[in-house]
């Protein structure tokens, strides 16, 4: 089962702890990472404070001919007590191409924030960002950094808050002679040997406090 935070301070005992906070306006700053996991042999990966060993570390696709959605994943985390988010976000995306020859291709990415009820997403914010592209053969790995705005929402005890990474390709299509995909491991394994991309996928979600 995945370990539930808590996201209020309400004791010593809070499981969760404010990056910063701003007292000017109320808000704090959280981070999460991305990390995957098994229950069992089902792929389980959900959202931590903590900078865990993850399992796996990184996901892959062939991209295809046609622009489309190609790798998708999903890292939650369960609500124990009822929080706010509201401002900016921003996020670190870890991502890469792996090209059979050398020609220029590129990836898109999309970050969904979502509250989840029950089977009912609703997003919070997302972003949408693309590569600057890859020309060479064989592999290439980059980190993207982006901002987005969070809509005032309540998350309630039982919602889930839901990190959604999407690759895509969007260059109207071609020969499929590459793969994309990207990494979420927080502490930071390496993407290809000898590489020194960070793999570290996070999260940084502005938090209502009283101050």
């Amino acid at each position: 089962m995945l370990k539930t935070i808590d996201l209020v301070k309400t004791s010593s005992r809070e499981l969760l702890f404010y990056d910063s906070v701003d007292v000017t306006t109320g808000k704090a700053m959280v981070t999460f990472y991305a990390v995957g996991g098994y229950n069992d042999a089902t792929e389980e990966n959900f959202l931590t404070t903590n900078t865990l060993w993850g399992n796996p570390v990184l996901c892959a696709a062939a991209a295809g001919t046609t622009d489309a959605n190609v790798i998708e994943k999903n890292f939650d985390v369960s609500v124990e007590k009822p929080f706010i988010i509201e401002g900016t976000a921003i996020v670190n995306v870890p991502y890469y191409i792996v090209n059979d020859f050398a020609n220029a291709r590129t990836m898109t990415v999309i970050v969904k924030l979502m509250s989840v009820e029950g089977t009912k997403e609703t997003i919070i914010g997302q972003v949408e960002m693309i590569d600057d592209g890859n020309a060479a053969a064989g592999p290439w790995a980059s980190m993207k950094c982006s901002q987005f705005t969070c809509t005032r929402t309540k998350l309630k005890r039982g919602n889930k808050l839901r990190l959604s990474v999407e690759g895509w390709r969007k260059d109207g299509g071609g020969p499929d002679d590459y793969d994309i995909g990207f990494a979420y491991d927080p502490k930071n394994a390496a993407i290809f040997a000898g590489d020194t991309t960070p793999s570290v996928l996070s999260v940084q979600i502005p938090v209502v406090v009283n101050v």
